[in-house]
Order: C-alpha cells, then structure tokens, then sequence
C-alpha cells in the first residue's frame, strides 16, 4: 500500500498528484538547463564582446528614452543629442511628438491625450488631464508646470 493511499487519496488523485510532481520536475531542470546555457554564452564573450553588448544596449535605450534616433555614438562615447524642449507645451494645440516631451508622458499615453481632445474638445484647464486614461494625480502633478492651456479660437 503508497503512502498517498495511506492518506485517503483516490487512485485518480494520486495519478493527478504523480503528473504534477513529475512536472515541476520536468519544469525545473528546464528552468535549470536554461540557466546554465545563459551563464555558459556569457562566460563566452571576450571583453571586447562584452563592451560592444553595453554600448549597442545604452544606444538602443537612449533611442527608446527619447522616442526619436538622435542618440549617436561618438569617439567611443555614448552622447544623447536632444532637441531643445519649449515649455510651458499647450496641450490644446501639442501634437503627439511635442506631448512626448513631457516627464512621464510617452507615445501611448501622448496618444490618449490627442484623441480625448479630438472627441471631447479643448481641455479647459490643467486638471481636466486627470480624465485621461493613464494620468493620475502624480503624472498630473509632474507635468502641470510645463503645460498650459490656450483654447484655440473657432473662426466663423
């Protein structure tokens, strides 16, 4: 008589019980077989391999970060170029590009900003931000310096 019958399993309970050790097993030593393949290809790479890797990952999160390719990588050097931003930004008349600028805001949530304007009309002050999906009180609060509001005029 097993142990498992011995605790008043069934015997499809103890089948169950079979599979889902056997499979952590299963699931571990693959988990454990990946690891060591990963820290196998790292230990692999020369130095120089390894500066490149740094230098393309940096390259590839400056370009990331501000959402456009003016990151270049000179003399070595990783350098950010970044075009100067003019604030207080209008964001009755911004486009996602300018949006984009702000602290915390990136193109999804620039994007939101443009197309709840486009349906609702002109935001008429900072706060009615806060109907933005993906605003909150914090964003709100980080962006309300470098924003303002102009109602553009309807021409008849």
């Amino acid at each position: 008589m097993s142990l498992l019958s011995k605790w008043g399993f069934s015997r499809s309970e103890r089948s169950a019980i079979v599979v889902l050790i056997f499979a952590l097993l299963l699931g571990m030593g693959i988990s454990y077989l990946r690891q060591r393949a990963h820290s196998q290809e790292v230990k692999s790479l020369t130095p120089e391999d390894s500066i490149l890797i740094f230098k393309l990952t940096q390259y590839t999160r400056s370009i990331q970060d501000t959402s456009q390719a003016d990151s270049v990588l000179q003399n070595d050097k990783n350098v950010s170029i970044k075009k100067a931003v003019q604030y207080p930004i209008n964001i009755n008349t911004a486009s996602v590009e300018e949006l984009i600028e702000l602290p915390g805001i990136g193109p999804v949530l620039a994007r939101r900003i443009v197309e709840y304007r486009e349906q609702y009309g002109p935001f008429t002050s900072p706060d009615s931000l806060i109907n933005v999906k993906g605003i909150g009180q914090v964003k709100l609060s980080k962006i309300k310096n470098k924003i303002t509001i102009e109602i553009p005029r309807r021409e008849n």
